[in-house]
């Protein structure tokens, strides 16, 4: 896999075996970055979390056009391991990339500040199979930890037939409803069974 434009356009990353993570794919990926930048401006400055990394290819991205920092959480510890190894070879500096090796859900859960908080963009590309309520208490979680930086964008991805910030349903659960009142579904993109919602967070609940 390569990345697709900026500082480390060209360069190649290592992947893992599909079975072990859901990869994006190049197409979903570059129409993400490009809707990222479109609703951001630019990622100068702008801290990242990537919650379900994978190889980190889309962290990277980040961190190529521009991003502050990325912090990286993935359980799978092969997974893992490529991503520390993907930001050696790419020669990233320590003080901009951090890595968790745990559940990002019971990371969150905690309420603890994590490292290159508060986050102004938060990449959630859970399995297809993650429930609305685990994905709405992901992000409550993360903002009672002082986590989600004013304005932050969160993008989205899941299937089609899963559960949307969208749409109705959003009554899927008590979880999911109370996450309304402060996320706001700003644009919903759609490429075949990939969906991907882009979702501004402020801290004041606005129902």
């Amino acid at each position: 896999m390569r990345i697709i434009s900026g500082k480390y356009k060209g360069r190649v990353i290592k992947t893992i075996a599909a079975s072990s993570t859901r990869p994006t794919t190049d197409r979903v990926r570059e129409a993400m970055a490009s809707s990222i930048i479109s609703y951001v401006g630019d990622m100068l400055g702008v801290s990242v979390f990537d919650a379900f990394a994978g190889s980190g290819a889309i962290g990277f991205e980040m961190l190529s056009r521009g991003a502050s920092h990325v912090t990286f959480v993935e359980a799978n510890r092969r997974a893992l391991a490529i991503i520390e190894s993907n930001a050696t070879v790419l020669d990233i500096p320590q003080d901009m990339i951090s890595f968790y090796g745990e559940d990002v859900c019971a990371l969150a859960r905690r309420n603890t500040s994590l490292r290159g908080g508060p986050f102004g963009l938060i990449i959630l590309d859970p399995p297809y199979a993650c429930s609305g309520e685990s994905v709405c208490r992901l992000l409550e979680d993360l903002s009672m930890g002082g986590n989600l930086g004013e304005d932050a964008l969160i993008v989205y991805e899941h299937g089609n037939n899963t559960f949307s910030f969208d749409d109705s349903r959003l009554a899927e659960g008590p979880r999911a409803s109370a996450c309304t009142g402060r996320f706001d579904v700003v644009l919903n993109k759609r490429y075949g069974i990939t969906e991907i919602d882009y979702i501004s967070y402020q801290e004041e609940d606005r129902r």
